[in-house]
């Protein structure tokens, strides 16, 4: 009956093992898949960048395929990309550029009373942020 029970604490042992190496090289495979996604927004290929970060399911691919839709002038996919990120990823290290990137897509849009809104919510939200400057700006 010891030697079950030390090969059974052995098997588990292993398992969480395996399950570790695991959960690791899915999380190098991730980082690479939004690395390349970053890389061809950078080059300015947005589509290409969708299409990579799509393989994913993380914040900062997200956070990519909607600045790839701003730039393809598709505001509203963008506004559900940063929307996602946010009531996913709530506190996101770029949450303020979230933000900003919501009010954008509404100026973009010319919905400028939503973009004003957005902007006031930010500036009230983010007094000590260095990014007030481009709430102003818009």
């Amino acid at each position: 009956m010891r030697k079950l029970q030390i090969t059974n604490y052995k098997l588990q042992i292993l398992l969480l093992a395996i399950c570790y190496l695991l959960l690791a090289t899915l999380d190098v495979h991730a980082s690479e898949t939004t690395d390349t996604a970053w890389s061809y927004f950078l080059k300015g290929d947005y589509k290409k960048a969708i299409s990579e970060a799509n393989k994913v399911e993380e914040a900062r691919a997200h956070y990519i395929m909607g600045l790839s839709y701003i730039k393809l002038g598709k505001p509203l996919h963008a506004r559900e990309h940063f929307r996602f990120i946010l009531d996913m990823y709530p506190k996101i290290d770029v949450k303020e550029e979230i933000i900003l990137s919501i009010a954008d897509s509404y100026f973009l849009e010319g919905d400028f009373q939503k973009a004003v809104t957005e902007y006031i919510n930010f500036l009230k939200g983010f007094q000590s942020s260095g990014l007030r400057s481009l709430g102003y700006v818009q």
